[in-house]
């Protein structure tokens, strides 16, 4: 906002800037990939066959339309707003994509606060990395420790 104060735009494993979404193959996918030979196998759609940590099983990536659209628009809203930050300084920049919603003394403030606090106290973004997750999390499982999928 025009006072520097940062906000949540997503939460999830790997929040990013990503536009692509693994999805799985079906199993005449699996089946004709596996025909091919060689490291590079396609679907018949031209799909690389991918075997990265997004997924367990062989998946292709593809645009997610949703991601597309939500992640353009907040980020050139973003954009427009940064650049109004020096026109008028003691009034705050505004977008018409962006709703200002003032949560003050409501009971989902107060809880995002208290999760604020909570999340900094635990040591912030380096606490709720995956790895620090397992490090931390790791000796309440029953085996001891919490492995990568």
């Amino acid at each position: 906002d025009h006072r520097g104060e940062p906000y949540l735009l997503e939460v999830n494993n790997s929040p990013s800037l990503c536009i692509d979404e693994a999805l799985p193959l079906d199993e005449a996918e699996l089946a004709e990939a596996a025909a091919k030979k060689g490291p590079r196998a396609k679907t018949a759609a031209g799909d690389a066959v991918c075997r990265c940590m997004d997924m367990q099983q062989p998946h292709r990536h593809r645009t997610s339309l949703v991601d597309l659209v939500v992640k353009r628009t907040v980020m050139a809203g973003l954009f427009r707003m940064l650049e109004g930050l020096g026109e008028e300084p003691d009034v705050a920049p505004s977008d018409e994509d962006y709703i200002e919603v003032d949560l003050r003394g409501d009971e989902v403030f107060e809880l995002l606060a208290s999760v604020e606090k909570l999340f900094r106290r635990a040591g912030g973004a380096k606490a709720f990395t995956s790895a620090g997750l397992r490090r931390v999390l790791g000796p309440l499982c029953c085996k001891g420790a919490l492995e990568k999928h």
